[in-house]
C-alpha cells in the first residue's frame, strides 16, 4: 500500500511536470491572427500524440512578406518537445534577427545551428537528432510562393490541379548523412483561388 501510494504521488509529480511543460510549449507557438490576416481560409492542424509533441508551426511576418514553416523534429513526448523549443527559438533568431528570408538559405543556417548546438559536428558519433521541415516565404503583394523543405512535401491546388514538390532527400540536423546538405528553393506563383 504504501508502495501504491509513493509511486502514485511520483506519476502525479511526473504528469504535473509534462503539463506545464505542455503550458510552456503552447506558449511559444505564434499568434494565429497573423496568419489569418493574410490567409482568409487557413487552418493550423496541431495534435499532439502525447500531452507534448515534437511537431510544431512557426511563422513570422517582415512587411509584405511572411515566413511559415512546419516541423517534425525526432522524438515524441517530452524528447520531441524540448526540439521544438530549440527549433522555434533558432527560426526565430535566424529569420527575425538575422533577416534571412530565403527558405533554402533558413535550412542551411538551421542545419548549421543544430549540428553546433547538439555537438554533431564529430562525425564519428551517431547523433541522430534533428528535424524535418517545410518552409515557405510567401509574398503577399506578388502572390510568389518560395519553398524549400527538408523531407517536407508541399502539396498545392494550382488552376484546380493537383500538384507536389518532394523537396529535399536531407534532414536538417544528425550525422546520418556525411555530405554535405543543399537545400532547394522552388517558386510557384500563387493565384486568388489556389491553395497549398
Amino acid at each position: 500500500e504504501h508502495q501504491n501510494r509513493e509511486i502514485a504521488n511520483k506519476n502525479l509529480n511526473i504528469l504535473d511536470s509534462i503539463l506545464y511543460a505542455k503550458g510552456i510549449q503552447e506558449a511559444i507557438l505564434p499568434d494565429t491572427t497573423v496568419l489569418d490576416k493574410v490567409f482568409k481560409e487557413a487552418f493550423i492542424y496541431c495534435t499532439p500524440r502525447d500531452i507534448v509533441n515534437g511537431d510544431f508551426f512557426w511563422f513570422a511576418g517582415r512587411g509584405n512578406f511572411l515566413v511559415m514553416a512546419a516541423v517534425d523534429c525526432t522524438g515524441h513526448g517530452v524528447p520531441g518537445a524540448f526540439m521544438t523549443v530549440m527549433g522555434n527559438s533558432m527560426l526565430n533568431q535566424i529569420v527575425l534577427e538575422h533577416d534571412i528570408y530565403r527558405p533554402s538559405e533558413i535550412l542551411y543556417e538551421l542545419n548549421k545551428s543544430v549540428l553546433n548546438t547538439l555537438h554533431q559536428e564529430n562525425f564519428n558519433m551517431n547523433k541522430n537528432d534533428g528535424m524535418d521541415i517545410a518552409i515557405c516565404l510567401y509574398d503577399t503583394t506578388t502572390g510568389e510562393l518560395v519553398f524549400a523543405s527538408a523531407k517536407r512535401p508541399i502539396y498545392y491546388f494550382k488552376d484546380n490541379m493537383f500538384n507536389a514538390i518532394k523537396g529535399s532527400k536531407y534532414s536538417v540536423g544528425g550525422t546520418f548523412n556525411r555530405q554535405k546538405k543543399c537545400f532547394e528553393d522552388h517558386t510557384i506563383q500563387l493565384n486568388p483561388n489556389d491553395t497549398f
